[in-house]
């Protein structure tokens, strides 16, 4: 009953301060301070209390009641654009465009257009006209940031780049469109093109791109493929539709040479759906032969691979990976509970208990599972399962590697199954960028920088994959490519808080203390953590050690306490709550390594060395 009274309260409280928001739609004065004002609690309570109850700053609370009247008002009254800016309070209809194509992925234009415009019109109800727009819209990526990504994206990298030619054996898949009745099935279609990509990126010779990055292209917009092989760095581009009724499924497949621009295979394909996988071997293999790479006999086994005969099965396990890849500990239990599903359907499928390995891997990494040993256990049974059933599954070696890596500190048992990662699939960026930073944590930095560089060619436009390659530059002092890594970071993901971080830190590693300052507030933005006068007050009275301190105030981790006791000169209570989080297993030795980021003395504490030792890592150097 008390938890039930709690969350009235808390409905009761979000009711209220929407209803004071949308009554001062007109008054050009509202905002934060107002907001508080009138609901009669101070901004730091309101900014606390909303994080907890709906973790949203109160900035983007009001933002998005103003959307979605904004929203309601085109949609019932099919107002103008700017017509519904003002009248929910936005006084610059250019900046309420950009927030609207960000909270909702498509610009509210394109939006009116779609709902009143001549053809829109010839809908005889009003609820169709919803419905099927919804369905339209449903995996979009607004046009214009996906250009300006792109255009950012294709210009800083071909600049770092160190060989910008392209392959002749070279190939991006793009997301298929799933043209079943039900758009729910578009996992499935996401599902069909990951099983071509396994199969192609297993050919040593051939470039195939990481999903990550042809995932940008899920709506081209105006671009011509030719352009999007240019940005991927490839010589063909494969593109297809899903049609799943029932019992029967049909894909169609367009081939293209991306520097005739002409088809080469266009085909389409009806089978029964439990020839899926015999199916999906024939596109491979008719792939292959159009790209005339030779395969050894053992390479066409592999791509004629059947691993699961149970459609039931592959059904749980095409969901579980579909969460898997969505970055949450709710996401990432929702996967646990399809792939043991796939596993109770078909005991040998060896693809579902490596991605079982990989969910409990990352839920232990993350400190979701409280007992460690458990979770570690689990994951390494399943892991060496997969293998048990197939020894070629690439991604089980990769989870193993990151187990005796990051819980194990096992540091030779870990190198020999990223390598082994790498060798079963020669086209996997993950399995580069997990051993570059295996590599740069152990001190072999060049090396590090050439398969960061290799997982950067099969994934340009992968966030973590340029955040590790950023880390790696600031590890070497190189500050300009540093920042080029990290800005294409903040236009894949404008508002990621560890890029904003980063770039916080960047401006530290300088002493550019201003501009650090503005990164600071753009981050506290994002988080809502401090109001905007206790950053400013902070800062006035003390610098950036002033906002160091607010936040040692709130802080309880002692990874995190350790860092900004470093970055504030205060070596000895840096050392004492690193040696905490070690005596205690909570940090990882990727953690711990970049410690050297905030060292301010100029030798290495011989402290910090007996930590890196008691986690695997050798030692620095003075």
């Amino acid at each position: 009953m008390q938890v039930s009274g709690q969350s009235n309260q808390n409905d009761a409280f979000i009711r209220k301060l929407s209803q004071i928001v949308t009554d001062n739609f007109q008054n050009e004065q509202f905002g934060v301070s107002e907001l508080a004002k009138i609901a009669g609690i101070s901004r730091s309570q309101l900014h606390r209390r909303l994080k907890q109850i709906i973790n949203k700053s109160v900035s983007q609370f009001i933002c998005e009641i103003r959307l979605k009247s904004a929203y309601k008002l085109i949609d019932e009254k099919g107002i103008t654009v700017s017509e519904a800016a003002y009248s929910v309070g936005f006084n610059n209809p250019s900046y309420f465009n950009t927030c609207f194509t960000k909270y909702y992925g498509f610009s509210p234009g394109e939006f009116r257009k779609g709902f009143h415009d001549s053809e829109a019109e010839s809908f005889n109800d009003q609820q169709t006209k919803k419905k099927t727009y919804k369905r339209k819209k449903q995996h979009v990526i607004s046009i214009a940031v996906l250009m300006l990504i792109v255009a950012i994206v294709l210009g800083i990298y071909t600049h770092f780049s160190k060989d910008n030619s392209v392959s002749d054996k070279s190939i991006a898949i793009l997301p298929f469109d799933n043209l079943s009745s039900d758009p729910e099935n578009q996992y499935f279609a996401d599902g069909i093109v990951e099983d071509l990509l396994t199969r192609l990126s297993r050919i040593q010779n051939l470039k195939v791109i990481s999903r990550t990055s042809s995932e940008m292209f899920r709506n081209k917009g105006s671009k011509s493929i030719p352009e999007i092989a240019s940005i991927l760095g490839v010589s063909y581009i494969l593109e297809g539709s899903v049609q799943r009724e029932n019992d029967k499924i049909k894909i169609n497949v367009q081939l293209i040479d991306v520097n005739t621009d002409n088809h080469i295979l266009s085909e389409q394909y009806e089978r029964k759906l439990k020839d899926i996988f015999k199916l999906q071997g024939d596109i491979a293999n008719q792939i292959i032969n159009e790209l005339s790479v030779y395969l050894t006999e053992e390479q066409v086994s592999e791509l004629h691979k059947v691993p699961t005969t149970n459609m039931e099965a592959l059904n749980y396990y095409l969901i579980g990976f579909h969460q898997y890849c969505n970055c949450s500990k709710e996401k990432a239990l929702k996967s646990i509970e399809y792939y043991k599903k796939a596993i109770k359907a078909d005991s040998n499928f060896a693809l579902a208990y490596a991605g079982l390995a990989g969910s409990y891997t990352w839920m232990t990494q993350s400190y979701w599972i409280e007992d460690e040993k458990r979770g570690r256990d689990t994951a390494v049974f399943l892991a060496n399962k997969a293998l048990e059933i197939d020894k070629t599954i690439g991604e089980a070696h990769a989870v193993l590697g990151t187990i005796y890596q990051d819980i194990d500190f096992n540091m030779s048992a870990a190198e020999k199954e990223f390598l082994k990662a790498i060798e079963i699939n020669p086209n996997s960026a993950q399995s580069y960028k997990e051993y570059a930073q295996f590599l740069n944590i152990n001190l072999r930095t060049v090396e590090a920088r050439e398969n960061i560089n290799k997982a950067l060619t099969l994934d340009p436009l992968r966030w973590n994959i340029r955040n590790i390659s950023c880390i790696l530059y600031e590890d070497e002092g190189k500050y300009d490519e540093a920042f080029a890594e990290n800005k294409i970071c903040l236009e894949l993901f404008p508002e990621h808080i560890t890029s904003w971080s980063r770039q916080f830190e960047l401006y530290l590693g300088l002493k550019d203390e201003e501009s650090a300052y503005y990164a600071y507030k753009r981050l506290n933005e994002i988080t809502g953590t401090f109001t905007e006068e206790e950053i400013d007050s902070s800062y006035n009275h003390s610098g950036i050690q002033g906002l160091l301190h607010l936040e040692l105030k709130i802080e309880s981790g002692n990874v995190k306490k350790a860092f900004l006791h470093a970055m504030l000169g205060e070596n000895e209570k840096a050392i004492e709550n690193l040696s905490l989080a070690v005596d205690k297993k909570q940090i990882h030795p990727e953690a711990l390594h970049s410690f050297i980021h905030y060292n301010i003395e100029q030798k290495i504490d011989p402290r910090y060395n007996e930590l890196r030792i008691k986690l695997g890592l050798p030692a620095i150097p003075n």
